[in-house]
């Protein structure tokens, strides 16, 4: 196998912050940095540096806190604890990690869940739902006040493994949806709310963690091997990781998953030569103990559980996380460099990116007092989540908002009102409501002339009855879906009653989900991800929606800008709002290139803004598509634009495309705008 040497001019120390203590030094300041990584690992004996490349996992209850064995975890895993606990876990291990190690070098402390007395936000694809980059860095940025006050150096993004059509819904729901563009947009908001855009780091940033990388949604959680070919890891697998590397994401996990025969924990292409040397990465590599030695007791690319950790360090892994106490790793890694089946300048080079990560978070500064962001800022940031993920994905008898003075009727289909939660849903609605609302069971609701809001979760058996015995009786009735797998909503899409879906359950956010009902607020979701019925015909495609009001799109213009580089692809439109009604309008453009050396693909995601229009008001919405959206992998496996005729399409969803134009590109640098037919 062939292993990188040290890279030259890289130790993963040129975008960090200067320590207070390191300013007054007269070398410049990545000098400084460098030569204060250099001094501090020359100086660290062989279990000194063994210690920073290994990890201890706490309990979920804080058990496991005693860290014996023979070297000090570099890291140690939080779980999701209420704050005081978990500022207590990491205060506690941080004393002990002290007591045990010769050099003062800190824990990085590691959590992947908020702390749990916090409000909660929405779930990853709901977050996609948004299709809001700004609300994504936003949520990721009161995350990490919160978790910096609590002593935590970094935390997870949503898995940037993308969703795929046959994965289980759980996983999907991980996911920022199965459109690369969505997903790498929205990938690279998060790392930015979390590590901060003005600069990559500085001290007391809460360093971005990249689960997934290299995996699909479903095939990442259940180590499920694929065939991808490089072309398809290039343009749909790897997309939102790159967004997120290039964004300057600190921490990665490669997705414990095989691609095309070679498991992603010993496959230095990724790991090395396309995350470092392609896309600029100085960060750390991560993984599990057990994803490690799965390299011999589930792939058998190694004979041994020591050929595994040898393997997997030498392609590119640097720190292996086990559960405290457990020190099976370092004693193994010690091993190997006794016996020189491990080289030394990779562990050095290993120890010198951990060193310098925990440079960049501040760990070497004094510590500062870091206040969590405010419960009330939090809850709001959930509520505008709420609202924002919200989908309306049909009313065609137009029953919504719903108004006059009648009695709401609440009630679930496959469970008890009790069981899904809805008394707080009603409670909200009361409030709201001049003809109140009531807690009904199914068979009552039958009997009544009211509006009807039946919430369905996981797809209960027989709902498309009660709801169709709903809209017989010509009553306004709501299916408001609070989980389960919205893909095999077509029964209850075929009774013609309004489907919303809200992601969450009812009592997440009542309030927000009574506006909205009621016209008060706008459902502003849009869907991250196609809905398919059967025979895999799409029921509801990507970016489909509607709000309360009506959106024409006119006047497209579509030119380059070569001002930089090669040219981008400037979209301009009109959109008007129609209706008496404020609303949000989620603006998208699709490309679609016609002839290709490769069989050219679908036509895709290229661009999209969220835009508000109050009522009768008219915006001219500008979109940039970089050159390398119009790029395919060629069969040289080469990125180029390749000259052509491509069809730009402009509209609400992947299947409601208002205008469509042509653009002839003669080469990389220049665009050329031509048939624009986009009145």
């Amino acid at each position: 196998m062939a292993v990188h040497g040290p890279p030259p001019g890289r130790g993963g120390t040129e975008d960090l912050a200067i320590p207070r203590q390191l300013t007054r030094n007269s070398l410049r300041a990545s000098q400084a940095r460098e030569q204060f990584v250099t001094d501090l690992v020359a100086g660290m004996s062989v279990e000194e540096k063994v210690g920073q490349l290994t990890g201890a996992v706490l309990g979920p209850a804080g058990e496991g806190v005693a860290l014996p064995g023979p070297t000090a975890p570099g890291v140690v895993v939080v779980g999701p604890r209420p704050l005081a606990a978990m500022t207590s876990d990491v205060a506690e291990a941080q004393e002990q990690i002290a007591a045990m190690g010769r050099l003062p070098i800190p824990a990085l402390a590691v959590a992947f869940h908020d702390p749990t007395d916090l409000p909660a936000f929405p779930l990853a694809l709901a977050r996609a739902a948004t299709w809001d980059t700004d609300l994504a860095a936003a949520l990721a940025g009161a995350a990490a006040d919160t978790l910096a006050s609590a002593g935590v150096h970094a935390t997870a993004c949503p898995s940037v493994a993308p969703a795929v059509e046959r994965a289980a819904w759980a996983d999907i729901a991980g996911s920022l949806g199965s459109d690369p563009v969505l997903a790498a947009e929205l990938a690279q908001a998060h790392v930015q709310g979390l590590q901060g855009a003005a600069v990559r780091f500085a001290s007391g940033t809460v360093a971005a963690i990249v689960p997934d990388v290299g995996g699909s949604a479903g095939q990442a959680v259940k180590g499920v091997d694929n065939a991808w070919s490089r072309r398809s890891l290039r343009t749909t697998v790897l997309a939102a990781g790159e967004a997120a590397v290039r964004a300057g994401a600190a921490i990665v996990l490669p997705a414990a998953v095989a691609n095309d025969g070679i498991p992603l924990h010993a496959d230095s292409w990724l790991l090395q030569q396309l995350m470092r040397d392609e896309w600029g990465f100085t960060g750390v590599v991560m993984a599990t103990a057990d994803e490690v030695l799965a390299l011999a007791e589930r792939y058998m690319v190694a004979e041994t559980a020591d050929a595994a950790l040898a393997l997997a360090i030498e392609s590119g892994v640097q720190v292996i996380l086990a559960p405290a106490g457990d020190d099976d790793i370092p004693r193994r890694m010690l091993r190997l460099l006794a016996e020189g089946s491990l080289a030394s300048w990779l562990v050095d080079a290993a120890v010198v990116s951990v060193v310098s990560l925990k440079l960049a978070v501040g760990l070497f500064d004094a510590p500062t007092p870091r206040a969590p962001s405010r419960r009330e800022a939090r809850e709001a940031l959930a509520v505008r989540a709420a609202a924002g993920s919200t989908v309306l994905l049909t009313d065609p008898r137009g029953v919504l908002p719903l108004s006059g003075p009648e009695e709401i009727l609440v009630t679930s289909a496959g469970s008890t009102v009790e069981a899904v939660g809805i008394r707080a849903l009603v409670n909200a609605l009361s409030t709201r409501h001049t003809g109140g609302a009531r807690a009904v069971d199914a068979a009552e609701a039958g009997l009544q002339q009211d509006a009807a809001v039946v919430v369905l979760v996981d797809d209960p058996e027989g709902a498309e009855a009660v709801i169709g015995r709903l809209v017989a009786t010509g009553r306004p009735c709501v299916a408001l879906v609070s989980g389960g797998d919205p893909r095999g909503l077509g029964p209850i899409v075929a009774t013609t009653a309004a489907v919303m879906l809200c992601w969450q359950p009812v009592n997440g956010h009542p309030e927000t989900l009574a506006d909205i009902l009621l016209g008060a607020v706008e459902p502003g979701g849009r869907l991250p991800v196609a809905i398919t019925g059967d025979a895999g015909r799409v029921v509801f495609p990507l970016g489909h929606g509607h709000g309360y009001t009506d959106v024409e799109y006119s006047n497209l213009r579509i030119s380059a800008d070569r001002s930089v580089g090669p040219a981008d692809l400037v979209v301009q439109c009109r959109v008007t709002n129609k209706g008496d009604r404020r609303g949000k309008e989620v603006v998208q453009v699709h490309v679609h290139d016609e002839v290709a050396s490769i069989v050219p693909p679908t036509t895709r995601l290229a661009a999209f803004t969220a835009v508000d229009l109050e009522p009768g008001r008219s915006m001219t919405v500008t979109l940039r598509i970089p050159a390398a959206r119009l790029a395919v992998w060629n069969r040289a496996m080469r990125q180029v634009v390749e000259p052509g005729t491509f069809t730009v399409l402009v509209g609400r969803s992947a299947l409601d495309l208002r205008l469509r134009g042509t653009v002839a590109v003669e080469s990389v640098a220049d665009l050329t705008a031509a048939g624009i037919d986009g009145s």
